[in-house]
């Protein structure tokens, strides 16, 4: 995705997605998929919530839809920056800072 896309002037919140573990030592290939809450997106990071734990320094694939039933998806790619254990009945169990980077 473009710098100058406008649909990242602002932040958004809350969508569905989906983060990609990439493989260790091979980044194009997927390792495993895991369901995510979009919480906010910006322009250069995102926070996503999920109940599946992470490792930090991971590189992954973000995929964001509209609604789960909406075939339209916008895709990100990054680096988990940050994992925070939740204790929040009402939320996942683990909150995720991911640096987005360029293709």
């Amino acid at each position: 995705m473009s710098q100058s896309d406008p649909s990242l002037e602002q932040p958004r919140f809350e969508e569905f997605g989906v983060i990609g573990i990439a493989r260790r030592g091979d980044h194009a290939r997927i390792e495993s998929y895991i369901s995510a809450q979009v919480v906010n997106i910006g322009r250069a990071d995102a926070y996503m919530e999920s109940d599946v734990p992470i490792d930090v320094g991971r590189r992954v694939s973000v995929w964001l839809y509209s609604s789960a039933q909406d075939g339209k998806k916008e895709e990100f790619f990054g680096v988990l920056k940050w994992k925070k254990e939740l204790d929040d009945p009402f939320s996942a169990r683990y909150g995720y800072g991911i640096q987005l980077q360029p293709e």
